[in-house]
């Protein structure tokens, strides 16, 4: 049970489009009613208006994945919010966006009056549907978090090999009023209006804090943003870690790990 949680709680990260996954919803309730027939279509011997039917069923089944990929997470933004996203939540989240396709057919049946309002029918048929597809489900989860994984992981063996020979030289970096040697600097973190400078002295880790944004930090050399709250020096990077969902980069004389995030990878790994 403890190994299962676990997994759970390992994080994911979501490859697909918005408007990619609600054609991909389409196409896929397309090729289920149009080669299945379930739902009585079968019994429609002309295929034109088969057809009709299913565009609908089709329809209902594309609003209901733009209602899950466009408002949900705007109403529910901590649970879709992607550096925060997990095994578990999509999986759990696949079975709402499976729910809400059931509905969106359900009613659109109802409006082309291939059946009644018939709650009893209804739960027979979410019930049945869940059942099916719960497997599939979380089958496709896990092969896509361990492909994720293995990705980055090959990625950040990559980058470790060259982290070695890599070397920085320049000019002082200034921040406000603060001047430090490139080579001392750490990371900066975001901190509301204010961030936090660690970098090292004579071998011992100190800190500043500066009013002021990342924003309005020059990017300099090898020492770039990495994250929405983080600008790091690469030339401290030791190690690099990597999970389903990106890199953590381990730097010299501190035990505290720098995420990086989605957004930044290309640009991290382009300095390796």
């Amino acid at each position: 049970m403890n190994r299962i949680q676990k997994k759970l709680k390992e994080p994911f990260e979501y490859h697909v489009r918005k408007s990619q996954a609600v054609l991909i919803s389409c196409l896929i309730v397309f090729l289920i009613l149009y080669i299945f027939r379930p739902f009585g279509l079968y019994n429609i011997t002309s295929d034109s208006k088969a057809l009709l039917y299913i565009s609908g069923f089709v329809v209902a089944s594309g609003l209901m994945t733009t209602i899950h990929v466009y408002l949900l997470p705007r109403l529910f933004p901590r649970f879709f919010y992607p550096e925060e996203l997990t095994v578990g939540r999509q999986i759990l989240s696949n079975c709402i966006l499976l729910s809400l396709i059931v509905v969106g057919v359900f009613i659109c049946g109802i409006i082309e009056g291939m059946w009644g309002f018939n709650l009893m029918v209804f739960f027979f048929v979410f019930i049945r549907v869940i059942l099916v597809a719960i497997f599939p489900i979380i089958a496709i989860t896990f092969l896509n978090q361990n492909k994720n994984l293995r990705a980055h992981i090959a990625d950040a063996d990559h980058i470790n090999e060259a982290i070695s020979a890599k070397q920085a030289e320049g000019p002082e970096f200034k921040i406000e009023d603060f001047t430090i040697d490139p080579d001392q600097l750490l990371f900066i973190a975001s901190e509301g209006n204010y961030v936090t400078v660690k970098y090292l002295d004579n071998d011992v880790v100190k800190q500043n804090t500066i009013r002021t944004t990342l924003k309005t930090i020059p990017q300099h050399d090898s020492i770039i943003r990495c994250h929405r709250a983080y600008i790091v020096n690469l030339d401290k990077v030791i190690h690099v870690t990597g999970n389903s969902q990106g890199y953590r980069l381990k730097l010299e004389g501190i035990k505290e790990e720098i995420p990086v995030s989605r957004a930044y990878t290309s640009v991290v790994k382009s300095r390796f």
